[in-house]
């Protein structure tokens, strides 16, 4: 897919009825910033795991759970898909795509990390 494609994909996709560019853009842009999170977290192995966790979660809202996971690995290097399909793993979000390897494998820091958010908010009730 060229970035052409690409964009044309993701609007066709997206959910809000009545958008501006700015807030097409700012969406996209979410995409971004997990890149630099998943990069931070390949480099110095610290990672804002709830921040990934919120931007996820805003591309999924805004385009749906299949074409948000198709955005997600398109733009998100291969190297970091096993971090990014641990977090969709997660969120019940992961879709099985044909340009996705069943091979990679999740990321078991990630999960450790996850499963402490998932313990501290069972504790709060």
């Amino acid at each position: 897919m060229i970035e052409r494609d690409y964009v044309r994909y993701a609007l066709d996709h997206y959910k809000s009825p009545l958008f501006t560019i700015e807030e097409f853009n700012g969406d996209i842009n979410k995409v971004i910033v997990l890149k630099k999170l998943f990069r931070r977290f390949t480099n110095d192995g610290d990672i804002n795991e709830r921040l990934a966790l919120n931007n996820i979660i805003i591309v999924l809202n805004q385009f749906g759970v299949g074409a948000g996971n198709t955005i997600l690995f398109y733009k998100v290097e291969s190297e970091h898909h096993g971090i990014l399909k641990t977090f969709l793993m997660f969120l019940n979000s992961y879709v099985d795509n044909e340009h996705i390897s069943d091979m990679v494998s999740l990321d078991e820091v990630i999960i450790t990390k996850l499963k402490d958010i998932s313990c501290r908010s069972c504790l709060n009730f």
